[in-house]
């Protein structure tokens, strides 16, 4: 049978740090379930199966987020930018664009 995964315990001061991370309103909703999810298998030892149900999570993810945490602690939990196209548009750009939209009558352009 394959050894179960638990995340590591966190020290006094990361339990208060993970304690404050879940009553935080306004973060980020999955930073929230990644907090959860340590909490869940560090603190009442739950199988990450369990863990995946209630946070709504696949049990791969899930893990995922367990090993980040053994390795990392606490920047593990800290949603990091999406990598992607960057944006040709600039907010200089959207100013200007309102701004001749605004100047410009309906009619003039059939």
């Amino acid at each position: 049978m394959p050894k179960r995964l638990y995340a590591v315990v966190p020290t006094p001061e990361e339990k208060e740090q993970l304690a404050q991370r879940l009553r935080r309103t306004g973060g980020s909703v999955l930073e929230y379930k990644w907090t959860h999810i340590i909490c869940l298998s560090a603190l009442e030892r739950l199988p990450v199966k369990a863990i995946a149900q209630r946070v709504h999570l696949s049990a791969g993810r899930t893990r995922l987020r367990i090993r980040e945490w053994n390795r990392r602690r606490m920047p593990a939990l800290q949603q990091r930018r999406s990598p992607g196209r960057t944006r040709k548009a600039t907010k200089e750009l959207g100013a200007e664009v309102a701004q001749a939209a605004a100047q410009a009558h309906p009619g003039d352009y059939g």
